[in-house]
């Protein structure tokens, strides 16, 4: 009961303790595998997952279908795509009817850049039917169509992606409000994540208002996720409101100051807002990080021609760079520039 409420460190204690009393406890490894996986413990994942395989074999309704989906699940955690497919198509050879392993194999397969057969396992994940508690099928819906939603957005079918991840939204909706205070469906870095994507989907079909209130949702899912601000960025350069767009990047920055798409994104803001000798130093900072970035380096050589300075042969030398500081609060565009001169 404490896994499918999604409290995962008071469930690993009972399995744990599950476990410590009955070593070859194949039903609590199993699920020992499936907290540690959600707790992203991968290799201690696969270890539990291993050790449910030796036991004693006593697996519940959906068996060992289970342990090969939830090692899918590690492996695809560590990066292992082609060991996490095969382990989700040992799952589905074993039941069918496990949507674990069809999700599983449609993540592993989205990896690959297989997007067409990725796309038919999870339609087959949507469709059929789950011999699971009722709370574990809810939030595996979630992560169904979320992973649809991911998987037809590689395909660029937005509009299909964007239908997908609301329905990632509503489930989640109504799962919760099901759970109450009780439980956490979904925990909120991953529903972050959700409308992020949606964001970005919304973003490429032009809905820049929508693709706003997308963003800004997702900062408020959880304020330490960079790509929620970094998109909240995105869409209000999109929509040209320059001031909004730069303090979302520094809100970024603040939470990972050397990522270069950030470093990117800021300067772009500030020549767009005309604040070029401003921008002209954070490119400079991007190309000490980044040396052979082809955009800064033109648009450092742009900004450089300018100002009708003389261009040096190698233009990641000598380089004039200030990059914003990330240890102070946001400051508006017109703060930042008047306080670089």
């Amino acid at each position: 009961m404490l896994e499918q409420l999604g409290h995962y460190h008071q469930a690993l204690v009972s399995y744990q303790r599950a476990v410590t009393a009955r070593p070859d406890n194949t039903l609590a490894l199993a699920h020992q595998c499936a907290v540690l996986n959600e707790l992203e413990q991968f290799e201690a994942a696969i270890a539990a997952c291993d050790a449910a395989f030796q036991g004693n074999n006593l697996w519940d309704g959906i068996g060992p279908a289970y342990g090969w989906s939830q090692t899918s699940a590690a492996q695809i955690g560590l990066g292992e795509y082609e060991a996490a497919l095969a382990s989700a198509n040992r799952a589905i050879a074993l039941n069918a009817d496990y949507l674990g392993g069809w999700n599983n194999k449609a993540v592993s397969l989205w990896h690959l850049q297989d997007y067409e057969e990725a796309l038919q396992s999870i339609t087959i994940d949507r469709e059929t039917p789950a011999p699971e508690p009722f709370m574990f099928q809810r939030r595996r819906q979630v992560l169904m169509a979320s992973n649809q939603g991911l998987i037809l957005y590689a395909m660029e079918r937005y509009q299909h992606a964007i239908a997908a991840y609301s329905t990632a939204i509503a489930l989640q909706q109504l799962g919760q409000n099901y759970l109450g205070e009780a439980g956490t469906l979904v925990d909120a870095d991953f529903m972050a994540r959700v409308w992020v994507n949606l964001a970005n989907a919304q973003l490429a079909e032009r809905q820049l208002a929508q693709a706003t209130v997308s963003a800004r949702t997702a900062t408020q899912q959880s304020h330490t996720t960079t790509d929620a601000w970094y998109t909240l960025a995105l869409t209000h350069f999109a929509e040209g409101n320059y001031d909004a767009a730069w303090v979302a990047y520094q809100q970024a920055a603040q939470l990972q100051p050397e990522r270069i798409d950030i470093l990117m994104g800021q300067a772009l803001t500030l020549k767009q807002a005309g604040c070029t000798q401003e921008a002209f130093q954070v490119f400079g900072a991007l190309l000490n990080l980044d040396p052979s970035n082809p955009v800064a380096r033109r648009e450092y050589r742009n900004l450089l021609q300018e100002q009708q300075q003389p261009i040096a042969a190698d233009a990641d030398t000598d380089l004039e760079t200030t990059a914003p500081d990330t240890t102070e609060e946001p400051k508006t565009l017109i703060e930042f520039c008047s306080r670089q001169r």
